[in-house]
């Protein structure tokens, strides 16, 4: 078993952590990645309230559009961020490696926003212990795809070629600097990666030396699926275009999460008062009027209070009045965010059969085939 655990810096979202993690441990093999909920400090402390603030302001998940990708000022955007060395983002991941107990044996992967001086996406310490840096930003302006595909690629290609590569120079000496839409191709830019993510490909050359440095053949084969699998992933909202295939939907755990396997174990993010809404339509295939959620209050509160963390039975009970009142307009504006939700997450294309849609006066209903759903514990 080869162990790599992923770490969050603390200038990065805990969700972009999570939905990375969510993706790679689809794919079973010897590499087993585990989750961290803890951060690492690179800066050693705590961002301020202010920066971190111009960092959700300058590093959106909403992906840009064609035209803003085009016409955006690069140089404005890198610059509101930190710039960290890579010795700050490996004496970090030393820290971290410390104070977990982690062995030599095993991966340390820091995920960060903060731009590094050398630019790279992602790098190995040249210094010897297994670990690796990627940075989580920008990937959307050249994918035009969420960014969890990316990040994963540059984990599992440098999981790879930390096992296969001694140092940086042995490693420069088998760099592709004429792209083959290969892993080894160098991609001076990001917008070079595309092709080598879109082909998902190992050159016959690479495929010969990484079985010659004794690589463990389990290890490379659950590397090889990981990036066909990002690949496959990457073009599926393509494909729906065309043969219009709806994946299913999972709803796992006591907190029913609301998951797509087929999109590489996408989350969508809904708070416990937009899931309850959610599930509880999920429930009534025949669909509801808003106005008369009021007669359903018991089954929507049973349904909140089996997912929300609040202790207070009050409390739940306040929130759950007021989602039903049809004076209030608290389950308009949560229909709208959960439909905003499942856009950013699906597009507009495959939400479209997951959102609860309906005319104002109309019951409102989720038209998914019940038959993609499955609940699991």
């Amino acid at each position: 078993m080869l162990k790599i655990n992923l770490v969050r810096s603390a200038d990065c979202n805990e969700e972009i952590l999570s939905d990375v993690y969510n993706l790679l441990k689809g794919f079973q093999g010897p590499i087993v990645f585990k989750e961290h909920s803890e951060f690492v400090h690179i800066l050693g402390k705590e961002p301020s309230p202010e920066s971190l603030e111009k960092m959700v302001e300058y590093c959106s998940l909403e992906p840009p559009s064609r035209m803003a990708r085009e016409s955006i000022n690069f140089h404005d955007r890198f610059k509101k961020r930190n710039t960290v060395s890579w010795e700050q983002i490996f004496k970090a991941c030393a820290k971290f490696r410390f104070s977990n107990d982690i062995g030599d044996d095993e991966f340390v992967i820091l995920l960060t926003t903060y731009n590094n001086k050398l630019n790279w996406f992602s790098a190995s310490n040249p210094e010897g212990p297994r670990d690796h840096f990627v940075h989580t930003e920008d990937w959307d302006f050249f994918l035009g795809s969420d960014r969890r595909f990316p990040i994963a690629y540059q984990i599992a290609s440098g999981i790879l070629k930390k096992l296969v590569f001694t140092n940086y120079e042995d490693l420069g000496a088998h760099w592709h600097h004429d792209p083959r839409g290969c892993m080894l191709d160098f991609c001076q830019e990001k917008a070079q990666v595309t092709f080598k993510m879109r082909t998902g490909d190992i050159c016959p050359d690479c495929l010969k030396l990484f079985s010659s440095r004794g690589v463990p053949s389990m290890v490379m084969e659950q590397v090889f699926r990981i990036i066909d699998g990002i690949r496959l992933q990457m073009i599926y909202k393509n494909r729906f275009v065309i043969n219009r295939e709806v994946p299913a939907m999972l709803i796992e755990g006591r907190q029913k999460n609301i998951i797509f396997p087929d999109m590489g174990n996408l989350m969508v993010r809904l708070n416990p008062l937009e899931k309850t809404l959610y599930l509880f339509f999920l429930n009534r295939n025949e669909g509801v009027q808003i106005s008369h959620l009021s007669d359903y209050r018991d089954e929507i509160f049973a349904i909140y209070s089996s997912i929300s963390n609040s202790d207070s039975q009050l409390a739940q009970s306040i929130r759950i009045n007021d989602l039903v009142n049809p004076l209030s307009n608290s389950v308009s504006e949560k229909i709208s965010r959960i439909k905003r939700k499942f856009v950013d997450a699906l597009g507009d294309d495959i939400a479209a059969n997951f959102i609860i849609s309906g005319e104002n006066a109309a019951p409102r209903r989720i038209p998914a085939d019940r038959s993609l759903i499955r609940y699991i514990d």
